[in-house]
């Protein structure tokens, strides 16, 4: 006869009775030779009393009855009778530990927790096998009690023995080390939750809030943003959290864009707390004239003394003088939470500048009464009260009102009509053109002028244009340098100067920055400017690796994220196809030198008007093979690149070949710290080109533009005149040859995401708006301190309508070395659009042939 036992066990929140075989349990369950008939009782106490005298039998059926009683979903009765059955310890200990385990889940099920653990707690505390979901239900009654400290070391013990521990377990340990404060330990387990259930909108919004905890502003901004991107963000408070996030992960622009978007597209009200956000985010971006607009609406719903003083403020900035005196007045009719003295400074300020000198009086007579400002505010009183100070000071106003030939605004003093600029920096461009050009760039100039309106760029109409050699002679030669910049006085410069930049001026007495005035000669093909306006409404990234909606033109005319920018600066125009015979030369500290010669040749996808759609069907950006010549040890290398659009779907493809054999071989896909050939270390796979390197593994901050001094139309450093020997010094370039001018660039930050590791721990680049061409890199160690600088030298050949750079060159301010890269003075140089190539020309098999 085939023996049979009922045990009980428990499955999630029930208790369920099922049969196994007897023999499992013959230790555990009286077994008899044959079942007797026996009259079952109606109820649960006749039963009981059937076989009071019988401990054994007496707790097999309380046993029995707390599994009907589970059943029917009285988990206090079953845990009733599973206490007596208990307490009778006529059970085998292996039951009477299963009974145990289910009575410590049959309270933790009805709420009783502090029996949870009286019940559960001694026996698993010590036991090295304890079974996890046990010790998940201990650590789980602590918490409820509030006793997270109890509940930590069984919670972890559960999810140490499990290898994929439930999603409940993960749950619970969260919970137990947010509330001890453990965010730096807190933060991995949630992360997994997240990644275990992506469709989780809180496990989002609370991992967010955790990076908060941790101060972490980066982190929570980035998960914001992927919470944003798959539509989880359904609130307005949601949607300005993430807004805050970016501002304080030092991401202003990134902030500003999104809250314009979101009010364009009707998702985000245009209320008091957005546009005092957005007006914060512009401001912190140094976007003025956007900040200005904002302030502006937010003062028509709900001024106050503080935007009207934000207004005012930043109307100075732009030298708008009578409206920053009309705001700063309102400021001060309400001078509710405002440094009145300071307010009264700035009013004296503004209408010092109008030649109001009476009322300039009044305001600073005002302010003096201040201990705080009383100084300054009394040498203002002192000059103006003076007579030949005040005249002075009226001529030169004088002289600022003449300058101004735009605009329509009355002068305070000999009752003369003047006109000011109502857009500076738009002298000579149709006022009625967009405020940005096709690719993104701001139309307009500086109203300093020290940079120029875009108007049109450098077209081969102009007369006076020629080539020498192939290579574009200097189109302004005759420019001459406005100022130089030295060890002695680039403190002043502040943030217009790279890090790396300030670095070798302190490094190198005779390493000096020529500055001449700027010039704009950047102009893509008709058809490129065309498809970046199309691209507005097309582009998106599906991930900081994959790009759709768009294969010619900027992709992203205006970024919102640093990852945005970076895939402008990718996929710019250049054009058709590229064949390069360059020079590279690296110089060690000692003054050796080695020398290569790289021939690359390039096959566009993205970017080709010839190949417009190929992107989507071949999933690929562009073809590549390049060879370098003299490596030390392997002597010749060559590689064969297909960069893919997608790499989601697919890595980019890569195969190389070294030394005599032209053995070609497939590898796996490199990139990141993987040293160049033929840099000798000093350069990295993922900094050709500036930056060649995925985006999973940084996040990407979007700083916003700034006004800088950047390597811009250096002609006269890639002349054929210019030998090796006279360009190529112990320490640095010939900075003689070199060509700085102030430019508008983004700026975007990268710092590794963990667990991540790469040697180069952090990067600022610094992005021109015109070309999307990276003009500088300032790149830092693990540890944070400042290790090299990237500079790529910019010209425009107006032939082939191309933003080159070249040279490009690493500083390393470790080894005391440097590289140069696409050195053109010596070599054939830059041929565009005349090779004739397929891509099965760039296939392993064909490739070595074709491009020998």
């Amino acid at each position: 006869m085939h023996r049979l036992a009922s045990v009980i066990v428990v499955f999630g929140s029930g208790l369920w009775s099922v049969h196994v075989s007897a023999a499992q349990y013959e230790s555990e369950v009286r077994v008899l030779d044959e079942v007797p008939q026996v009259e079952q009782p109606k109820d649960a106490e006749s039963l009981i009393e059937s076989v009071e005298n019988d401990p054994y039998a007496l707790a097999l059926t309380l046993r029995d009855l707390a599994a009907r009683a589970a059943r029917s979903g009285d988990a206090q009765q079953a845990a009733a009778y599973l206490q007596r059955a208990l307490d009778q310890n006529a059970l085998s200990e292996v039951v009477q530990t299963q009974m145990r385990q289910t009575l410590g889940q049959l309270y933790q099920n009805s709420g009783e927790y502090q029996r949870v653990i009286t019940t559960l707690a001694p026996e698993l505390r010590n036991n090295a096998d304890a079974d996890p979901q046990l010790l998940l239900t201990v650590a789980a009654a602590y918490a409820q009690l509030g006793q997270h400290r109890q509940a930590l070391p069984f919670i972890q013990r559960a999810v140490q023995a499990e290898q994929e521990p439930s999603r409940e377990m993960l749950q619970v340990y969260a919970a137990v080390l947010l509330a001890l404060r453990r965010y730096d330990q807190a933060a991995p387990i949630v992360e997994r939750l997240v990644r275990s259930d992506p469709s989780d909108r809180q496990g989002w919004l609370q991992l967010a809030a955790l990076h908060v905890q941790r101060k972490d502003f980066d982190r929570a901004a980035a998960v914001m943003e992927l919470a944003h991107r798959q539509g989880m963000l359904e609130t307005p408070e949601e949607r300005r959290q993430l807004a805050s996030l970016f501002l304080k992960a030092g991401a202003p622009y990134e902030a500003g864009a999104l809250l314009n978007r979101w009010i364009e597209r009707n998702e985000l009200a245009a209320d008091q707390a957005t546009l005092g956000m957005l007006a914060d985010a512009w401001s912190a971006a140094r976007e003025t004239a956007q900040a200005i607009r904002a302030l502006n609406r937010l003062n028509e719903i709900a001024p106050s003394s503080r935007s009207w003083l934000q207004l005012g403020r930043l109307q100075m900035e732009q030298a708008q003088w009578a409206q920053a005196e009309q705001s700063l007045t309102r400021a001060l009719a309400d001078g509710e939470g405002i440094p009145t003295d300071q307010t009264l400074v700035a009013l004296g300020l503004a209408r010092y500048q109008q030649a109001d000198i009476e009322g300039a009086l009044r305001a600073f007579r005002q302010a003096a009464r201040s201990g705080r400002v009383r100084r300054a505010a009394e040498q203002w009183v002192g000059f103006l009260e003076s007579g030949r100070a005040r005249e002075q000071a009226l001529e030169a106003t004088r002289e600022l009102v003449a300058r101004r030939t735009e605009g329509g605004v009355t002068s305070r003093f000999s009752g003369m009509e003047t006109r000011e600029a109502t857009r500076p920096g738009l002298e000579g461009v149709d006022p009625d053109l967009p405020r940005l050009t096709e690719v993104g760039a701001l139309r307009a100039g500086t109203a300093d002028g020290r940079i120029p309106p875009w108007t049109g760029g450098l077209t081969p109409q102009r007369p006076g244009l020629r080539r020498m050699d192939g290579q574009p002679v200097n189109p302004y030669a005759d420019d001459e340098v406005v100022t130089t910049i030295r060890s002695t006085n680039y403190t002043q410069y502040g943030e217009a100067l790279s890090e790396g930049h300030k670095e070798m001026l302190r490094r190198f007495n005779d390493y000096e920055m020529r500055v001449y005035p700027s010039r704009r000669p950047v102009v893509y093909p008709e058809s490129v400017r065309q498809a970046s306006l199309s691209n507005r409404q097309s582009a998106r990234l599906l991930e900081s690796d994959s790009i759709s909606g768009a294969d010619l033109g900027v992709p992203f005319a205006e970024p919102q994220t640093g990852a945005e920018v970076m895939w402008n600066h990718r996929v710019r125009y250049r054009g058709s196809t590229q064949d390069l015979y360059t020079d590279e030369m690296v110089v060690f500290s000692d003054g050796d030198r080695l020398q290569t010669s790289r021939r690359e040749h390039v096959l566009f996808v993205y970017g080709n008007p010839k190949r417009a759609g190929e992107v989507d069907d071949s999933n690929m950006l562009l073809y590549y093979v390049g060879s370098v010549d003299n490596v030390p040890i392997v002597g010749r290398a060559m590689a064969i690149v297909h960069e893919t659009a997608d790499q989601t779907r697919e890595k980019r493809r890569i195969w190389i070949s070294a030394g005599q054999t032209g053995r070609v071989r497939r590898i796996p896909p490199v990139g990141f710290d993987f040293p160049r050939p033929g840099s000798e270390g000093l350069s990295f796979v993922d900094q050709i080109d500036m930056y060649n390197g995925g985006f999973q593994r940084y996040v990407w901050k979007l700083r916003g533009r700034r006004e800088m001094l950047v390597p811009y139309n250096s002609y006269d450093i890639n002349s054929p005149a210019q030998r090796y020997d006279e360009l190529l010094g112990p320490g640095h370039l010939d900075q003689s040859k070199a060509r700085y001018e102030w430019h508008r660039v983004w700026v975007v930050e990268a710092t590794e995401r963990a667990p991540v590791r790469h040697k180069i721990g952090k990067r600022v680049f610094y992005v021109d708006e015109d070309s999307w061409t990276i003009l500088m890199v300032d790149v830092y160690d693990q540890a944070g301190n400042l290790w090299q600088l990237q500079e790529g030298h910019l010209y425009f050949d107006w032939d082939a309508q191309v933003a080159v750079s070249a040279p490009i060159v690493h500083y390393d301010f470790k080894r005391n070395a440097w590289y140069a890269n696409r050195l053109l003075n010596e070599a054939r140089g830059v041929v565009f659009n005349k090779g004739d190539y397929d891509p099965p020309d760039f296939s392993p098999n064909r490739a070595p042939r074709v491009f020998r």
